[in-house]
């Protein structure tokens, strides 16, 4: 796999440089979903900090183990970032139907 490594890292930057689509503008205060995504953001750069001191104090040993660490905090992490998304599609779907759903999905795109 790290044979690959320098030819991904190339792939990358290339894809920065022509690929990069749109970048998202500046979005309103409040918005619900760029709230989520930097509280999650922020968790797993603590989380992947964290996976490094346990790989640089010897804690975790191999490769199995730290990739295993790694994604055991990923559903926590999610489920701390995107709480008040859930919870406030709980209380708008409580009379559930397709359209209400993909309301509020398509106001996620916005």
């Amino acid at each position: 796999m790290t044979q690959f490594a320098p030819m991904l890292a190339i792939l990358g930057g290339i894809l920065l440089l022509f690929g990069g689509g749109d970048t998202p503008g500046p979005r309103p205060n409040g918005d619900a979903v760029a709230k989520a995504f930097d509280t999650y953001e922020t968790l797993w750069r603590k989380h992947n900090a964290d996976a490094a001191g346990k790989l640089r104090s010897a804690e975790i040993t191999d490769d199995t183990e730290i990739r295993e660490f790694i994604a055991a905090g990923q559903e926590p992490m999610r489920r701390v970032a995107f709480e008040a998304i859930a919870k406030a599609e709980g209380e708008a779907l409580k009379k559930w139907t397709a359209e209400k759903h993909a309301e509020i999905l398509e106001g996620y795109s916005e």
